[in-house]
């Protein structure tokens, strides 16, 4: 084919005609969230953030030889991290968050991920492409007493992740499929990357303060080693490091550029194809 005897030069120069645009927004930091740990406006304790984390479970279940399912999963987030350029750089002190101190964090997911034919499906260097994940992030305020709090038990092969929620925990927002992908690697790893849609409620914009409107878009990710990962005749059970960060959806300026770019791109490998 012609296609094929085309310069790598040229190949980079349509791409960058259509992504040069974006190109910057990669580049600099993560976008800044401020948080109101107590969502209390009198107090002066807020903190900025770029991104939380923590540890997630969830149990996969091997559905018609192509899918795999999870009825339900967790995050149980243990920190923020802050990459500035407001505030204190690095992980944000739980004496300062107030996160595992007087209140916890968590979400729970569902997802269905169809498997993309790269290597054994449910098994090492198989890849797989999100077709549904959704998602709810919770506080948990009744942190006083260890009793009271909400506890949090990691999948296995035999049975789903699953959590206890001993009261006093608060909906702070919602989220559904954007795009993402999964897979396992040679090695035995697992990860998941997505974007997601992201709304908070009226308590969730108490707590995250600023921007305001705040973010409309999610970023999550986890990953873990080999070791994180168990792998059954029907299950997967699968226990990672999980960090979420957040941004707008993109101006349309910056779409239309987008689109501008491609077009162009577009144009000229139709001329160098005719000639």
């Amino acid at each position: 084919m012609k296609i094929a005897t085309f310069k790598p030069l040229f190949i980079a120069t349509g791409l960058a005609m259509g992504l040069g645009m974006t190109a910057t927004a990669f580049a600099v930091a993560l976008p800044q969230f401020q948080v109101d740990p107590d969502s209390n406006v009198g107090t002066l304790n807020n903190f900025y953030a770029t991104s939380i984390n923590g540890g997630s479970s969830e149990r996969l279940a091997k559905v018609g030889g192509n899918q795999l399912v999870a009825t339900f999963g967790y995050l149980a987030f243990s920190g923020f991290s802050n990459d500035g350029p407001l505030g204190s750089i690095g992980n944000v002190p739980a004496i300062d968050s107030g996160l595992g101190v007087t209140y916890g964090l968590y979400l729970t997911f569902d997802l269905v991920a169809d498997w993309n034919g790269d290597g054994v499906f449910g098994g090492l260097g198989s890849n797989y492409t999100l077709s549904s994940l959704n998602f709810n992030v919770y506080q948990d305020s009744d942190f006083a007493a260890v009793a009271t709090r909400t506890t949090f038990t990691p999948a296995t092969l035999a049975a789903d992740a699953s959590i206890a929620q001993n009261g006093g925990d608060t909906l702070f927002g919602s989220g559904s499929l954007l795009a993402g992908i999964a897979g396992i690697d040679a090695l035995g790893g697992a990860f998941l990357n997505s974007t997601t849609t992201y709304a908070n409620t009226a308590a969730g914009n108490a707590f995250f303060v600023d921007p305001v409107p705040f973010y409309t878009l999610a970023f999550n990710a986890f990953n873990n080693t080999s070791q994180g990962v168990q792998i059954g005749t029907d299950f997967i059970a699968i226990s990672a490091a999980g960090l979420v960060d957040f941004n707008q959806v993109p101006e349309p300026a910056t779409l239309a550029l987008l689109g501008m770019g491609l077009v162009g791109m577009g144009i000229s490998l139709r001329k160098r194809k005719a000639a």
